[in-house]
């Protein structure tokens, strides 16, 4: 366990977790599959107390104890653990670093949003390999009226939903506050997360507050999301909805979002024939409720990603609507590339699925709606359970019916507790970013390195019909060619370094060659700089130079080869990952290599007749 292999850094400090919610289910980093170890403790209490079901609006301090040091994977199902130490993951804990502990302490945050079950979930292990050990234990949970302490803000239409009644809504000096305070005792190996309860209620309202980061924060940093116990449905609304929902944003013009948590579906044009009934089994919780507007007349979906901003993988609701054939397709699909073949119809997670097209008199056009709702915690989907406080959405309308068209796309995160939206900088789309890295590229390896390699060929255009004696204008001619390629290439390979950082690597583990793309870069990159330096140190005559031209020539030709390659996999990337067309990639890949292969056939001839 202990090292870079070491199995929950590996999961999901290298982005190999599907979602949040992820344990090892096979062989990996060189352990063997996951089996139950009953001589793992988990214990959940309360004021000290141990707990049999779970009250919405609580904070629980959870135990794990292993007979030996370990490095373990620790996640809830629902809720929230605040000292989260996995970006992106506020319910996932793991062991330190690649520190063995014998137990974890932590607390779990029980949002008011949750219904029916949850487990808390372990799995660990004890060396760099062999088997790994794991362990769960489940809990109901309560109704408030279950609860000695109601911190949740009680409806009169369902007593586990929060509703949007301000007088009941409890500030943050009524809430109790628990400062979490790590502990480790390198004596015994352990790691233990002490709960600090001595500080004054005064002190701690004036020490300076956590800030309520923004949901995306959340996601890529692992923050603390707001307590649901101190939020109100729908406060943070942009406007009201007139489908019925308790929120609605314009997304862009033309293009609106309606949404809702708790409770049935609303009752609009859309969902009057959605057939709309709760899923049973394993979907748990609070239903989430939505609906997607369109004044474009082609198809519209909405979905669920697990890496926010990104289409891929996702589960999304699309639906299209043939007016020639007043025929409706609606389904629920998963997400797994960025091409028609990657959308593959997935049921099981969503319900109520319904879609109209009608005239809009408020915008004087035809409106396409889309309607659906989903558990927040559902077996069937990608995302099994979602914190209603960080919902990451996708979307994407067209003007047309066929799936590999976008005409207008994006990305947010919704809080459906506070109402509030967050928007992503999605990664939707070929960005100007990306455009510019496959452009330069493009025109160094494809256009200017392989005319500096047929000018080296053909030097006898310039009146000198002998290697040895190269006129300065040629020279000069060939190294602005392989200089200005190079610069190229360099200004290219940064933009790609900005572009992996920014989206923390989000491509790496979507697609099979974006790693492969990754490595031919980079090894583009450092031929093409170093045949470049050869070439500015020519030796001149002698035994040395035959040696320098071998070198040369070869090293060009690498760059080259690697350059051309690893353009034509790019325009796949761009088109699989980033929905470009592949025809405006690969015409003028096409165009610049046709060209030059002509010219240097059609230069070929006299030289080898002995006409030069």
């Amino acid at each position: 366990m202990v090292g870079a292999q070491c199995f929950p850094m590996y999961l999901h400090g290298h982005s190999k977790a599907s979602s949040c919610y992820d344990h090892p289910t096979r062989p990996i980093a060189g352990h063997l599959p996951p089996v139950n170890d009953p001589s793992i403790g988990i214990a959940v209490t309360l004021d000290g107390q141990p707990v049999q079901g779970l009250c919405p609006g609580e904070t629980y301090g959870f135990s794990v104890h292993f007979p030996a040091p370990r490095a373990a994977l620790v996640t809830v199902s629902q809720g929230t653990i605040p000292e989260s130490n996995v970006p992106r993951c506020a319910n996932v804990f793991t062991s330190p670093g690649e520190e063995l502990v014998k137990s974890i302490r932590a607390s779990w945050q029980v949002t008011c949003s949750m219904l029916g079950s949850v487990e808390i979930k372990v799995t660990s292990g004890v060396s760099s390999s062999g088997k790994l050990l794991k362990s769960q234990l489940g809990f109901p949970v309560l109704r408030l009226s279950q609860c000695p302490k109601n911190k949740c803000m009680a409806g009169p239409t369902a007593a586990a939903e929060p509703v949007a009644d301000a007088a009941a809504a409890p500030t943050a000096t009524e809430v109790e506050t628990t400062e979490m305070t790590p502990q480790v005792e390198s004596q015994q190996s352990n790691l233990v997360l002490i709960a600090n309860s001595s500080k004054p209620a005064a002190a701690a309202a004036a020490a300076p507050a956590a800030p309520v980061t923004a949901a995306r924060d959340v996601l890529h940093a692992g923050a603390s999301v707001v307590p649901a116990s101190l939020t109100q449905i729908g406060s943070g609304c942009s406007s009201e909805s007139r489908l019925g929902y308790q929120c609605s944003k314009e997304l862009t013009k033309g293009v609106t979002l309606h949404y809702s948590l708790g409770g049935d579906q609303p009752s609009n044009v859309c969902t009057q024939k959605s057939g709309y009934e709760r899923p049973g089994g394993a979907a748990k919780g609070s239903m989430m409720h939505f609906a997607l507007e369109s004044d474009l007349q082609g198809y519209l979906g909405l979905g669920f990603p697990t890496n926010p901003g990104n289409m891929v993988p996702a589960d999304a609701v699309i639906a299209t609507i043939d007016d020639k054939t007043a025929s409706t397709t609606l389904g629920s699909y998963r997400l797994t590339a960025n091409t028609a073949a990657g959308i593959k119809p997935l049921n099981g997670w969503a319900t109520g699925l319904g879609a109209v097209r009608r005239f809009n008199l408020t915008r004087n056009s035809q409106t396409t709606t889309l309607c659906f709702s989903r558990p927040v915690s559902s077996s069937a989907a990608l995302t099994a359970s979602i914190n209603p406080a960080v919902v990451p959405l996708i979307w994407s309308t067209s003007t047309s019916n066929d799936f590999t068209q976008h005409k207008m796309q994006g990305a947010l995160i919704v809080n459906l507790i506070s109402g509030k939206y967050f928007d992503v900088s999605s990664s939707l789309g070929s960005s100007a970013a990306q455009i510019a890295h496959g452009a330069l590229m493009l025109v160094a390896f494809c256009a200017l390195m392989p005319a500096g390699m047929l000018l080296a060929r053909h030097k006898w255009l310039f009146g000198d019909s002998e290697a040895g004696r190269l006129p300065s204008s040629w020279r000069h001619l060939h190294q602005l060619l392989q200089l200005t390629a190079v610069l190229c290439v360099i200004a290219s390979f940064g933009l790609a370094m900005v572009l992996f950082f920014s989206e923390n690597g989000a491509g790496s583990g979507i697609h099979k060659l974006y790693t492969p793309h990754f490595g031919l870069g980079v090894a583009a990159v450092a031929v093409s700089v170093l045949q470049l330096a050869g070439g500015l140190i020519n030796p001149g005559a002698g035994h040395s130079l035959a040696m320098w031209r071998v070198g040369h020539y070869s090293l060009g030709w690498v760059a080259i080869i690697l350059g051309i390659v690893n353009c034509f996999i790019g325009a796949v990337l761009m088109h699989d990952l980033r929905n470009a067309a592949l025809v405006a990639w690969l015409t003028p890949i096409c165009v610049f290599l046709g060209v030059l292969a002509l010219a240097g056939l059609v230069l070929e001839v006299p030289k080898r007749m002995g006409c030069v």
